[in-house]
């Protein structure tokens, strides 16, 4: 009987040294589950501000390559990380990529938060690390608001940008007699496509958004004054740079009225064109009242959920990674 009751003992001396053990065991994997959870939610929230920051980042793009600039967006980036509740951001949490042509065409914000843990410390684990980035990207932007009824062809475009020609291009109405390329006047007002209304748009930009894809008929008729009394206009409001004669293409202010946004098209028949991209020119003065002269710029819109295949440097910005 002695011997009954010492095994029965042992047996239950053993059972509760497992049910410690198993009950160690679940306490610490319900701590770490708990913990997990926790920072699951901290990763998510920092997620959010990394794609935060980088859609504002999107603006800046294209970035030029040098101090000054990167400077900006670095200071911009920590700016808007503080306001969506993430302090301690640098410079090193910033990759530019995609340098083309002396400008960066994407960044990365690299974001990182470590917590305590409270309950995971029963079983060795202090803290949690939560580690998330995102990409933005500078695309060609596949609308505008803005527009000048005025386009070019994208073989000419395209030519023009395949030799080099970037600056002083001249593109005569009609082809003329210039060697840099066809423009034609595109009614994109809905009106009937007479010069008054033609001019009108060309000096204030079409207030519509004109998208890739988009149909529009070619403007019949003489229309030579247009350009010369619409970039007269243009040129005449410019203020900025007095001591170098107003904006131009190694200095410009977006929004001057010097900036012209035209389209890129392909011709379906003789009269109507299908809208491909967009460009944008730094008017410049001309002589001849059948051309518009001027030097192609790069320019940052707003976001769009509209792109373009055809790269003629009018960004906007999408998240890529």
């Amino acid at each position: 009987m002695k011997h009954k009751l010492q095994k029965l003992a042992a047996e239950e001396g053993a059972s509760a040294v497992i049910t410690a053990i198993m009950l160690s065991f679940l306490l610490g994997m319900a701590s770490l589950t708990i913990d997990i959870g926790m920072s699951y939610a901290e990763a998510s929230a920092i997620q959010n501000v990394a794609d935060a920051v980088a859609l504002s980042l999107g603006q800046c793009l294209p970035v030029e390559d040098n101090a000054a600039a990167i400077a900006g967006v670095v200071a911009l980036a920590d700016e808007y990380a503080e306001k969506n509740g993430y302090t301690g951001l640098t410079a090193e949490d910033i990759v530019f990529g995609d340098l083309v042509e002396g400008r960066y065409r994407s960044l990365t914000i690299n974001l990182s938060k470590t917590t305590p843990t409270y309950l995971a410390k029963i079983i060795g684990v202090e803290e949690i690390t939560s580690r998330k980035s995102a990409t933005v990207s500078a695309v060609p932007a596949g609308s505008l608001v803005g527009c000048v009824p005025v386009g070019i062809s994208a073989h000419a475009y395209q030519t023009a940008i395949e030799t080099g020609i970037k600056e002083h291009v001249v593109f005569k109405e009609g082809g003329g007699g210039g060697e840099n390329g066809f423009f034609g006047y595109i009614v994109i007002d809905g009106s009937n496509g007479n010069a008054r209304a033609l001019l009108d748009t060309f000096k204030y930009g079409y207030d519509g958004e004109v998208c890739v894809g988009d149909i529009y008929p070619v403007a019949k008729g003489n229309k030579a004054s247009v350009a010369k009394e619409g970039v007269n206009y243009r040129m005449s409001l410019c203020t900025h740079f007095p001591g170098d004669g107003g904006c131009n293409y190694l200095h410009y202010v977006e929004d001057c009225p010097r900036v012209m946004t035209f389209m890129i098209y392909d011709f379906m028949d003789f009269n109507t064109v299908r809208v491909k991209g967009f460009s944008a020119f730094v008017l410049e003065y001309s002589e001849n009242e059948d051309e518009i002269q001027g030097s192609f710029i790069e320019l940052n819109v707003a976001h769009t959920s509209y792109t373009s295949d055809i790269d003629g440097g009018i960004y906007t910005y999408r998240l890529t990674g």
